[in-house]
């Protein structure tokens, strides 16, 4: 009786360890998989936007995109107070952005605020100083 009481007590503490364990694997799991903001290459970004459900936007100032912008580029000032309400009245809701400014600072931050919001962001590392230098 007391050999089946102990293996009892036995398999039961077991059963809650692996219970745990699957528990906190479960939720590393969502950790790891929360979304992340892509930063990619010049290279890699010319690809990602020969994708036509990919929107590409370039969060200058109006100035700055006057002198030159990547061809198909739409112009969302990340400096503008309304940035984010512009960006949910031009670009649908869950779609993936291709975002770039100047050096890719103000795009990070653009691309942080539309993560938020439940964009898919994907920023241009070295802005449009970098894909101008690609192109010499």
């Amino acid at each position: 009786m007391m050999k089946r009481l102990g293996l009892a007590v036995v398999l039961g503490v077991l059963l809650i360890s692996c219970a745990n364990n699957a528990q906190q694997n479960n939720v590393e799991q969502q950790m790891s998989a929360a979304p992340v903001i892509g930063n990619l290459n010049v290279e890699q970004f010319g690809e990602l936007i020969k994708d036509t459900t990919v929107v590409l936007l370039d969060v200058r100032t109006p100035q700055e995109f006057a002198q030159g912008c990547i061809e198909g580029a739409l112009n969302i000032d990340v400096k503008d107070s309304l940035f984010i309400k512009n960006v949910q009245a031009a670009i649908p809701a869950g779609a993936k952005v291709a975002v770039y400014c100047r050096s890719g600072r103000r795009s990070m931050m653009a691309a942080e605020q539309m993560l938020e919001k439940g964009y898919v962001p994907v920023n241009l590392d070295g802005g449009i100083l970098a894909w101008q230098e690609a192109a010499k």
